[in-house]
């Protein structure tokens, strides 16, 4: 097989013929695919099916093309899957928290930079190939710190009187559910399952504390903390 790159091809001085045709590979170095490629490519699809470009909202469209985005970090290296050789990995924040994510709350502000946390001691421990017992560990940390934080801010709405409480508990059931059936999903090593559970956890939520939570923050603001 005659692997072929452009100025090699034109260096050559080649007859061409079906037998040099079916032998010849090219390669191309193909751009960076950024987020509005991505979101492009997204509404091209639903054209292509009859569907109108608000079948998904501006939030869930963003949310799909942040979640491509932490997929290709993965299949392009940029997100390593492993410790290189010779390479002294150091712990690192991956998700940062931005005083724009404050709901006027220093309580709740406290349990989601908790929640952080525990998304960068998972994103290291991953980095740094911990052992299995290590990530399930750091993945039911999470799991329970999201159970004991979501009953802590349901009954900060309740005392606040937000509307909403209850469509605010549904998408917190839903979460749960959500993460259950990612992390107990067979067929794969734990590795894999941790990587996806991950990039889950993070965009749901950087989507809900920027969304549905800010969209509590002005009635927060009137209560105290305690």
């Amino acid at each position: 097989m005659l692997i072929g790159q452009p100025p090699l091809l034109q260096s050559l001085a080649l007859t061409v013929n079906e037998e040099i045709r079916s032998r010849v590979t090219y390669s191309v170095i193909l751009p960076r695919l950024g987020p509005d490629v991505t979101e492009a490519f997204i509404l091209a699809q639903l054209d292509r099916a009859g569907l109108g470009h608000n079948t998904f909202s501006p939030e869930a469209l963003s949310l799909i093309v942040r979640s491509a985005e932490g997929w290709l970090e993965l299949a392009t290296g940029q997100f390593p899957r492993c410790k290189p050789a010779n390479v002294i990995m150091t712990s690192q924040n991956y998700v940062v928290w931005k005083d724009a994510f404050s709901v006027g709350s220093e309580e709740i502000d406290s349990q989601h930079k908790g929640m952080f946390g525990l998304l960068n001691d998972l994103y290291n421990a991953l980095q740094e190939g911990r052992s299995q017992r290590d990530i399930s560990e750091i993945v039911g940390k999470a799991r329970q710190y999201a159970k004991q934080h979501f009953a802590s801010e349901e009954a900060f709405w309740a005392k606040s009187g937000c509307p909403g409480l209850e469509e605010h508990k549904a998408v917190h059931q839903a979460y749960t559910g959500q993460v259950e059936q990612i992390w107990q999903s067979s067929g794969q090593p734990l590795a894999d399952t941790a990587y996806e559970l991950f990039f889950f956890l993070k965009e749901w939520w950087l989507s809900h504390i920027t969304g549905m939570d800010a969209q509590y923050a002005s009635s927060v603001r009137t209560v105290p903390s305690h």
